[in-house]
């Protein structure tokens, strides 16, 4: 059986005769995973924490604005619970203790960058009437919490008082941004409030001795590392808003040995494309037990096939991770293949947990384009200054780039055919000088390489720094056209919950209908049906996928076209 540990919190009694107690400042952070002011300010924020642990904490609160959000999607309603009582209007927005943030730094009221070291020793020197201990134990299967929270005070104090537990996620690190601003490292996630995102109502009229005790308990859900599992709880008077006192319940070990994986990259690279069935995948291992990781053994393979193992040594303390770079695997490239890894033999014996051992990834095959004509087309976003691209032939040689594109904001500033040197296997890769790619958070811009028929090979423009995409040219195979398309009408262009599509033929033909994302994956089951001169429309929901760019294929005997479309919700 797993042991179950719990960590006390850093607050702490001052004295025996003293009637106020040291205060834990607590910062309640509005940010955004498309948000590019929340880029820019949350790294030297996110420092300024790791610095005062001693005298901080923070929960991060993922809103539904500017853009793309997965964090935010796994707890809307909680989330929006909290940007109402602020009255929250943008992002990045910080409140400590209540408060917002002061604009002494030339930005705007609630601003991050604004908040200082002055800012946290000022706020934790202020005394607080309440005593909080916080407790947290996470289940050996990695699968819930229990949560005890402990208050008390020795002294006379009233208001409106609430106090609130928040279950956070003490960092998440991902692979690739998951949003368009280019943040990877999350952290103090807030996954779930108990009971609820209103709180706890406790007493509002407190007398020397009085306590209580709060127990709550949850069963994980949209959980990234369960292992990062930590407690916020903080004492709210519901009428000011002031926070009384917060207290922090940090992750510990629950096995003495213990490891995990907790990303994979079939790839080995940012490109999630490969023209070849040969790759250089890498796994992120990380270790959860008490006793230091030393070694491990590492077992892969790619599309069921032969498994390739290898031996890892280090060092890794409780807590720390390293990404592992695996070695080469042949393979038979597919449209999809699939990366798995196993770990076992922690320091050469066995894991106090094997259910958290395995993990996947897939890499997708190039997409492949019947001649070696290529049209891209490229669309700035509001500072086109910050963009370059090159393409890049198999020998990393450069045959195109372009960019910057002073002065041309939300411009089509490229829009050509190219006749690549010969076929085989090239990489478009687009940067961006800040650091927010070229789509969503300040413009929408957006490039695109389709083939000498038409059909949209590879896009983008939601990245950080950089974004590559790998795409292939093939020897020219001509096609009869046995039909033609006489007009396609796609409407509404950005859509919400349909998109309605009108197409019309010279001659009756049957068409598949099918909508894939930016990385060619099917998202929508395929729509078969009968088209002709007389044209018909077909209705497509799209209200389950995120806000982002999507492509119509339209297919069939004669007919291959693809359109673009954005949903927006």
């Amino acid at each position: 059986m797993k042991k179950l540990f719990t960590l006390l919190t850093v607050v702490t009694v001052i004295s025996a005769a003293s009637a106020q107690y040291q205060r834990m400042v607590l910062f309640e952070e509005f940010t955004q995973a498309s948000c590019g002011p929340c880029a820019s300010q949350n790294p030297a924020f996110n420092a300024l924490l790791e610095d005062n642990t001693d005298k901080a904490t923070s929960i991060k609160y993922q809103t539904s604005w500017p853009g793309f959000d997965p964090m935010h999607n796994h707890n809307p309603a909680q989330v929006n619970t909290r940007v109402s009582y602020y009255g929250v209007t943008g992002v990045p927005t910080a409140i400590m203790d209540g408060a917002y943030a002061a604009n002494d730094c030339g930005a705007y009221l609630g601003a991050p960058a604004c908040v200082n070291q002055t800012d946290i020793d000022n706020q934790y020197a202020v005394e607080s009437p309440f005593y909080m201990e916080l407790t947290h134990t996470v289940a050996n299967d990695y699968g819930s919490v229990d949560v005890e929270l402990y208050i008390a005070t020795n002294e006379s104090v009233s208001g409106n008082f609430v106090a609130h537990i928040a279950v956070v996620e003490r960092a998440i690190i991902f692979e690739t941004a998951p949003g368009s601003n280019g943040e990877k490292e999350f952290y103090n996630v807030m996954k779930r409030m108990l009971p609820s995102a209103t709180g706890t109502d406790i007493s509002d009229s407190w007398g020397p001795g009085d306590a209580t005790t709060i127990l709550e308990s949850w069963e994980f859900e949209n959980v990234y590392d369960p292992s990062e599992i930590a407690i916020v709880a903080f004492i709210q008077d519901v009428t000011t808003k002031e926070v009384m006192q917060a207290a922090f319940s940090a992750p510990a070990p629950i096995y003495a040995v213990d490891v995990t994986t907790t990303n994979a990259n079939a790839t080995g690279t940012t490109n999630p494309f490969l023209c070849d069935g040969s790759t250089t995948p890498s796994v992120t291992l990380k270790n959860i037990g008490e006793d230091a990781l030393t070694s491990a053994t590492l077992t892969y393979t790619i599309n069921g096939g032969a498994f390739e193992v290898y031996n890892w040594t280090g060092n890794l303390a409780y807590g720390e991770s390293e990404v592992v770079n695996l070695p080469s695997v042949s393979f038979t490239l597919e449209a999809e293949n699939t990366l798995e890894v196993i770990v076992s033999n922690p320091n050469g014996g066995a894991d106090g947990y094997d259910g958290n051992n395995a993990v996947e990834a897939i890499a997708y095959g190039a997409p492949e384009g019947p001649t070696n004509t290529i049209e891209l087309k490229i669309r700035t976003d509001n500072y086109p200054e910050e963009t370059t691209w090159a393409i890049y032939d198999e020998s990393n040689t450069i045959v195109l780039e372009g960019g910057p594109y002073n002065g041309q904001t939300n411009t089509v500033v490229f829009d050509e055919e190219i006749a690549l040197p010969a076929t085989g296997c090239y990489e478009f890769r687009m940067d961006d000088a800040y650091g927010d790619g070229i789509c969503c958070s300040y413009g929408l811009g957006y490039w695109e390489i389709k083939d000498s028929e038409g059909v949209l090979l590879v896009e983008g423009g939601e990245f950080g720094d950089t974004e590559s995409k790998n795409f292939k040219t093939l020897e020219f195979v001509s096609v009869e056209n046995n039909a033609v398309l006489n007009e396609i009408t796609l409407y509404p262009n950005p859509a919400n919950e349909l998109v309605m599509v009108n197409i019309n033929t010279v001659s009756d033909v049957q068409l598949t209908l099918t909508v894939s994302d930016m990385l060619g994956r099917q998202v929508i089951n395929p729509i078969i049906s009968s088209f002709g001169s007389n044209g018909q429309s077909i209705a497509i929901p799209v209200q389950v996928l995120a806000e982002g760019y999507y492509m119509l294929n339209i297919l069939g005997d004669g007919v291959r076209e693809t359109v673009r479309f954005a949903v927006m919700h």
